[in-house]
Protein backbone atom coordinates (compact mmCIF):
# COMPACT_ATOMS: atom_id res chain seq x y z
CA UNK A 1 0.00 0.00 0.00
CA UNK A 2 2.99 2.05 0.85
CA UNK A 3 4.13 1.68 -2.86
CA UNK A 4 0.19 2.68 -4.04
CA UNK A 5 0.21 5.41 -1.79
CA UNK A 6 3.82 6.89 -2.77
CA UNK A 7 2.97 6.40 -6.79
CA UNK A 8 -0.50 7.86 -5.93
CA UNK A 9 1.46 10.53 -4.83
CA UNK A 10 3.97 11.07 -6.88
CA UNK A 11 1.12 11.31 -9.50
CA UNK A 12 -0.50 13.87 -8.25
CA UNK A 13 2.40 15.74 -7.98
CA UNK A 14 3.44 15.14 -11.41
CA UNK A 15 -0.16 16.33 -12.42
CA UNK A 16 -0.35 19.45 -10.36
CA UNK A 17 3.08 20.19 -11.40
CA UNK A 18 2.01 19.89 -14.83
CA UNK A 19 -1.02 22.26 -14.64
CA UNK A 20 1.16 24.56 -12.97
CA UNK A 21 3.56 24.57 -15.70
CA UNK A 22 0.71 24.27 -17.91
CA UNK A 23 -1.63 27.69 -16.05
CA UNK A 24 1.93 28.78 -16.41
CA UNK A 25 2.79 28.51 -19.73
CA UNK A 26 -0.81 29.14 -20.96
CA UNK A 27 -0.33 32.27 -18.45
CA UNK A 28 2.93 33.36 -20.38
CA UNK A 29 1.35 32.98 -23.72
CA UNK A 30 -1.28 35.01 -22.95
CA UNK A 31 0.74 37.97 -21.84
CA UNK A 32 2.95 37.47 -24.71
CA UNK A 33 -0.23 37.82 -26.97
CA UNK A 34 -1.69 41.07 -25.07
CA UNK A 35 1.81 42.43 -25.82
CA UNK A 36 2.10 41.33 -28.99
CA UNK A 37 -1.37 42.47 -29.42
CA UNK A 38 -0.46 45.85 -28.32
CA UNK A 39 2.44 46.43 -29.97
CA UNK A 40 0.89 45.38 -33.40
CA UNK A 41 -2.38 48.17 -32.01
CA UNK A 42 0.38 50.57 -31.58
CA UNK A 43 2.20 50.27 -35.21
CA UNK A 44 -1.52 49.99 -36.69
CA UNK A 45 -2.10 53.42 -35.00
CA UNK A 46 1.23 55.06 -36.11
CA UNK A 47 1.02 53.93 -39.70
CA UNK A 48 -2.35 55.47 -39.90
CA UNK A 49 -1.16 58.64 -38.51
CA UNK A 50 1.21 58.95 -40.67
CA UNK A 51 -0.89 57.68 -43.32
CA UNK A 52 -3.25 61.05 -42.33
CA UNK A 53 0.32 62.98 -42.14
CA UNK A 54 0.99 62.09 -45.58
CA UNK A 55 -2.72 62.39 -47.35
CA UNK A 56 -2.85 66.10 -45.43
CA UNK A 57 0.42 66.85 -47.19
CA UNK A 58 -0.84 65.92 -50.55
CA UNK A 59 -3.86 67.34 -50.13
CA UNK A 60 -2.10 70.70 -49.38
CA UNK A 61 0.76 70.46 -52.16
CA UNK A 62 -2.66 69.79 -54.41
CA UNK A 63 -4.07 73.10 -53.14
CA UNK A 64 -1.25 74.63 -53.62
CA UNK A 65 -0.91 73.63 -57.19
CA UNK A 66 -4.17 74.76 -57.39
CA UNK A 67 -4.49 78.07 -56.52
CA UNK A 68 -0.82 78.67 -58.54
CA UNK A 69 -2.75 77.28 -61.31
CA UNK A 70 -5.73 79.67 -60.99
CA UNK A 71 -3.15 82.73 -59.84
CA UNK A 72 -1.49 81.67 -63.52
CA UNK A 73 -4.98 81.65 -65.55
CA UNK A 74 -6.27 84.64 -63.61
CA UNK A 75 -3.25 86.87 -64.41
CA UNK A 76 -2.98 85.50 -68.00
CA UNK A 77 -6.39 86.37 -69.02
CA UNK A 78 -5.14 90.41 -67.52
CA UNK A 79 -2.37 89.82 -69.17
CA UNK A 80 -4.82 89.58 -72.28
CA UNK A 81 -7.40 91.64 -71.64
CA UNK A 82 -4.60 95.13 -70.98
CA UNK A 83 -2.99 93.42 -74.75
CA UNK A 84 -6.55 94.09 -75.86
CA UNK A 85 -7.22 97.34 -73.78
CA UNK A 86 -3.76 98.59 -75.64
CA UNK A 87 -4.58 97.74 -78.68
CA UNK A 88 -8.08 99.78 -78.45
CA UNK A 89 -6.40 102.59 -76.95
CA UNK A 90 -3.92 102.63 -79.13
CA UNK A 91 -6.66 102.82 -82.19
CA UNK A 92 -8.53 105.69 -80.35
CA UNK A 93 -5.53 107.60 -79.99
CA UNK A 94 -5.37 107.15 -83.55
CA UNK A 95 -8.36 108.98 -84.05
CA UNK A 96 -7.90 111.58 -82.19
CA UNK A 97 -8.15 114.86 -84.57
CA UNK A 98 -9.18 118.99 -83.96
CA UNK A 99 -7.78 120.86 -80.63
CA UNK A 100 -7.37 117.73 -78.65
CA UNK A 101 -4.74 116.30 -81.27
CA UNK A 102 -3.01 119.64 -81.15
CA UNK A 103 -3.03 119.71 -77.48
CA UNK A 104 -1.52 116.35 -77.20
CA UNK A 105 1.35 117.07 -79.86
CA UNK A 106 2.07 120.87 -77.78
CA UNK A 107 2.59 118.67 -74.82
CA UNK A 108 4.58 116.22 -76.02
CA UNK A 109 6.76 118.88 -77.87
CA UNK A 110 7.38 120.78 -74.15
CA UNK A 111 8.22 117.46 -72.68
CA UNK A 112 10.75 116.97 -75.85
CA UNK A 113 12.14 120.62 -75.09
CA UNK A 114 12.42 119.99 -71.10
CA UNK A 115 14.58 117.49 -72.35
CA UNK A 116 16.58 118.16 -75.21
CA UNK A 117 17.72 122.23 -75.52
CA UNK A 118 18.71 121.93 -78.79
CA UNK A 119 15.96 120.36 -80.78
CA UNK A 120 16.67 120.83 -84.41
CA UNK A 121 14.31 118.45 -86.25
CA UNK A 122 11.14 116.60 -84.98
CA UNK A 123 9.66 113.55 -86.81
CA UNK A 124 6.03 112.82 -86.93
CA UNK A 125 3.44 111.31 -89.27
CA UNK A 126 1.91 112.67 -91.88
CA UNK A 127 -0.89 113.99 -90.65
CA UNK A 128 0.68 116.23 -87.85
CA UNK A 129 3.29 117.78 -89.82
CA UNK A 130 1.39 121.02 -90.80
CA UNK A 131 0.12 121.13 -86.85
CA UNK A 132 4.05 120.73 -85.69
CA UNK A 133 4.82 123.35 -88.37
CA UNK A 134 2.30 125.99 -87.01
CA UNK A 135 3.16 124.93 -83.40
CA UNK A 136 6.85 125.32 -83.38
CA UNK A 137 8.23 127.46 -86.41
CA UNK A 138 12.35 127.46 -85.18
CA UNK A 139 12.41 123.38 -85.46
CA UNK A 140 12.34 121.63 -88.85
CA UNK A 141 9.26 119.04 -88.96
CA UNK A 142 9.61 116.10 -91.10
CA UNK A 143 7.23 113.49 -91.96
CA UNK A 144 7.81 109.59 -90.57
CA UNK A 145 5.68 107.48 -92.73
CA UNK A 146 5.66 104.65 -90.59
CA UNK A 147 4.75 106.65 -87.48
CA UNK A 148 0.76 106.87 -86.35
CA UNK A 149 0.62 109.85 -83.87
CA UNK A 150 3.75 111.72 -81.69
CA UNK A 151 6.62 112.95 -82.26
CA UNK A 152 10.48 111.68 -81.73
CA UNK A 153 13.03 115.19 -81.15
CA UNK A 154 16.38 115.07 -82.09
CA UNK A 155 19.20 117.55 -81.35
CA UNK A 156 21.57 119.28 -84.24
CA UNK A 157 24.46 116.75 -83.41
CA UNK A 158 22.01 113.97 -83.85
CA UNK A 159 23.20 112.45 -80.59
CA UNK A 160 20.12 112.90 -78.44
CA UNK A 161 16.62 111.49 -79.68
CA UNK A 162 13.85 111.57 -77.57
CA UNK A 163 10.95 108.71 -78.53
CA UNK A 164 7.41 110.37 -78.25
CA UNK A 165 5.98 108.20 -80.62
CA UNK A 166 2.76 106.45 -79.90
CA UNK A 167 4.57 102.89 -80.85
CA UNK A 168 7.54 103.79 -78.47
CA UNK A 169 5.65 105.26 -75.47
CA UNK A 170 2.61 102.34 -75.66
CA UNK A 171 4.83 99.86 -75.72
CA UNK A 172 7.03 100.92 -72.77
CA UNK A 173 4.19 101.27 -70.85
CA UNK A 174 2.77 98.15 -71.76
CA UNK A 175 6.12 96.61 -70.76
CA UNK A 176 6.18 97.76 -67.42
CA UNK A 177 2.87 96.70 -66.80
CA UNK A 178 3.43 93.22 -68.28
CA UNK A 179 6.51 92.84 -66.30
CA UNK A 180 4.56 93.73 -63.18
CA UNK A 181 1.72 91.12 -64.23
CA UNK A 182 4.45 88.40 -64.96
CA UNK A 183 6.12 88.69 -61.89
CA UNK A 184 2.98 88.01 -60.17
CA UNK A 185 2.64 85.06 -62.11
CA UNK A 186 6.33 83.63 -61.23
Amino acid sequence: MKENNLTDGITEDALKEEKDIIANAKKQAEQKAKEMIDCAKNEAKKIEENAKEQALSKKKEKLYEYEQEAKKIILTNKKEMLEQVYLELRENIKTITGSKREEILQNLLLIAKKEIKDISVIYTSATDVSTLKNIEKNIRVEEDKEMDFGIIAQNKDKTIILDLSLNSLSNMFEKKIMSAIMGKIK
